[in-house]
């Protein structure tokens, strides 16, 4: 008898946690994501993207995509020539990015309770795909919201994905004697889940 009951109870357990994961969706007014310029070797800045997009299928994977002609550096021109130069938008519009959660790690999340993962970004920009590792901290606050966070920044090699010419072009047309390739992502997203 005690068999059948602990079965019943894994079986609930098992059925009350598909939900959790199913359809989560960003919400885009609760999420950033941003990334850091180097310049001259010593002048930073925080610049990011305005519009992306995101979900969470029930098997816990994860397909982000990245409007890049929403770029945000507080100069309109220097965002033209990003759209125009570097990301050259006309042909490549988007950045998508994908990744593999556990489903069942992140159903059985405690509320409140982050939760430390390290997974690998499959990164496509710009005609050329990388994987990238990622240290991410995911929090559940209640049955509907779920909080996923950078815990270090993404680094993105411009190297990589076939952007130097593009940065040498910026570089030269601001007068600037160096752009570094390698550029830190960070991101705090915040998924609702579905009716």
């Amino acid at each position: 008898m005690r068999a059948v009951k602990n079965l019943a109870t894994l079986a609930f357990f098992s059925l009350a946690s598909v939900p959790a994961l199913a359809h989560w969706t960003l919400d885009s007014e609760q999420s950033t994501l941003s990334y850091i310029s180097v310049k001259n070797d010593t002048i930073a800045e925080v610049n990011q993207f305005e519009s992306f997009s995101a979900g969470i299928d029930d098997s816990g994977a994860v397909n982000i995509s990245v409007d890049l002609a929403s770029v945000n550096t507080n100069i309109d021109i220097r965002d033209q020539r990003l759209r125009d130069i570097l990301f050259t938008t006309a042909d490549f519009p988007e950045a998508n990015i994908s990744a593999q959660l556990d489903a069942d790690a992140i159903a059985n999340l405690k509320k409140n309770a982050p939760q430390n993962i390290d997974i690998d970004l499959q990164v496509e920009l710009h005609g050329e795909s990388k994987t990238l590792p990622a240290q991410l901290s995911v929090t559940k606050f209640d049955e509907h919201t779920l909080l996923v966070a950078t815990r270090a920044p993404v680094l993105l090699n411009a190297a990589d994905f076939a952007l130097l010419e593009g940065l040498k072009e910026l570089q030269s047309i601001a007068g600037l004697n160096s752009i570094q390739p390698v550029v830190p992502i960070t991101g705090v997203w915040t998924f609702t889940l579905e009716h």
